[in-house]
């Protein structure tokens, strides 16, 4: 199995990445807002951020600028303003599809797994919840179902 450290590095670089998927595609809202919110960013970092991102797209839309000024120590701006400028691996329609499902199925995961350790035995609607979301990742991967967002050539 994976080194702990190695499985927190790869799911910090999933929360990163997908913040720079809702932050550069307001299509990335709309087609998980059935499947993740921000309770799905363990990073706390990432978690202010995602609450950010989603407040801002309930009410009406995505502003860097805006996210940037609502941070006001100096440090997380740095932090964040780098965060938008994760530049996405993807040449191709299929590499970002594939990329934006992926990173959308690992946060999908990771905060399944953290659910389902931190169950108290008497919640039994929030278990329900948690193994229907484990069928439908399931599902998801089985079918090699893949979420779509339009691919827009980098600007060099």
């Amino acid at each position: 199995s994976i080194p702990a450290e190695k499985e927190e590095d790869s799911l910090l670089k999933s929360q990163k990445l997908m913040l720079t998927f809702l932050a550069n595609y307001p299509e990335a809202f709309r087609s998980t807002k059935e499947l993740i919110g921000p309770n799905d960013f363990s990073d706390p970092l990432c978690h202010e951020i995602a609450e950010g991102l989603y407040r801002q797209f309930d009410s009406g839309g995505v502003s860097e600028a805006r996210l940037i000024d609502f941070f006001q120590k100096a440090e997380k701006q740095k932090k964040i303003a780098g965060l938008f400028n994760t530049t996405l691996p993807t040449r191709t329609q299929g590499e970002l599809d594939r990329a934006f499902t992926d990173t959308v199925l690992n946060l999908m995961r990771s905060s399944n797994e953290e659910e389902t350790k931190a169950w108290d035995g008497r919640d039994f609607a929030a278990l329900k919840k948690n193994i229907e979301k484990k069928k439908y990742i399931e599902k998801f991967v089985s079918e090699g179902l893949t979420l779509h967002l339009p691919y827009r050539e980098e600007k060099g």
